[in-house]
């Protein structure tokens, strides 16, 4: 999401060199966290939300299933214990990507929320009321302005909102406030939420750890489950549109993608006619054989 800011000559801050740093970190702040990148946080969080939503509403059409259950409905079992699986490492991975600490290599730089929230913190000394306020020439004191009123409500509401982020009260306004350092801790507390995904992931997902009596017990605590899911998710999403709607005046994050089809379209079809049935048999005999081809014959060279 681009923003187009007036020159930092009209802005109403001493020191514009140092505004200058700000608004270049605020810039690249916003692309990590609402940019148009396929890697933005913004829409990794659509992708988790959009594949939960898939994966809820089969879910559903199973409860369904057995709770009504006909001649004329069903789920392949391999079929819907591989959704299943997939679904769940997936969801697994995005999680741990999302609070992936990331690395100090600039080379190997990734896009997460742990990564945002340590680079605001390493320049928190540049999250200050003025800046904040006056990034894009709104002033800081509006009662020695001659501005319009939806000027004056901007500048209303981000003052009350810095003082918020720093703790302080309307009448001890400072321009050189500073957001509260109490609040990335908080922020990061509340994405340890996410930390058995994490944990889950290195384990049993990303690396094939070896057998152990630390292993198991690992597999045995951290069984995944929806409402785990759901308690992730809900820390991502709050941080990531605190972030985004109280610190760099942006939209709120966590919406659902409205499709521009029907999603459950064909859902209420079989995938193959019964005639075709047999073809398919045929088909995965010819690739058994295939592949157990494979190790025959084989020498390294």
């Amino acid at each position: 999401m681009t923003e187009e800011l007036l020159d930092i000559c009209l802005c109403d801050v001493a020191d514009k060199q140092r505004l200058a740093v700000f608004r270049q970190k605020r810039s690249e702040w916003r692309d990590a966290l609402i940019g148009a990148d396929l890697h933005s946080i913004r829409n990794q969080i659509i992708t988790i939300l959009w594949e939960d939503t898939i994966f809820r509403t089969v879910n559903e059409a199973r409860r369904l299933l057995v709770e009504a259950p006909h001649e004329r409905k069903g789920f392949n079992r391999d079929v819907i214990a591989l959704f299943d699986k997939c679904f769940v490492v997936s969801q697994i991975m995005a999680i741990r990507r999302l609070t992936d600490p990331g690395f100090p290599d600039p080379e190997k730089a990734v896009i997460s929320l742990t990564s945002l929230l340590a680079d605001m913190e390493r320049n928190r000394e540049f999250l200050t009321r003025e800046h904040y306020v006056c990034f894009d020439s709104i002033p800081f004191d509006y009662a020695l302005s001659k501005i319009d009123d939806p000027i004056y409500s901007r500048w209303r509401i981000r003052q009350e909102s810095f003082d918020r982020l720093s703790g302080k009260k309307d009448n001890t306004r400072q321009r050189q406030d500073g957001v509260d350092r109490k609040l990335f801790a908080k922020l990061k507390k509340g994405l340890k939420a996410c930390d058995d995904f994490r944990v889950y992931a290195n384990k049993f997902v990303a690396h094939a750890a070896v057998p152990s009596a630390k292993r198991d017990q690992i597999e045995k605590e951290r069984s995944i489950t929806l409402n785990k899911f759901d308690t992730a998710c809900r820390a991502i999403i709050q941080v990531a549109s605190f972030l985004s709607t109280d610190l760099l005046h942006g939209p709120s994050l966590g919406q659902v993608p409205t499709p521009q089809y029907d999603p459950l379209e064909n859902l209420d079809k079989s995938i193959i006619l019964e005639s075709e049935y047999g073809a398919l048999s045929e088909y995965w005999h010819k690739r058994v054989q295939e592949v157990e081809r494979w190790p025959s014959n084989f020498w390294p060279t």
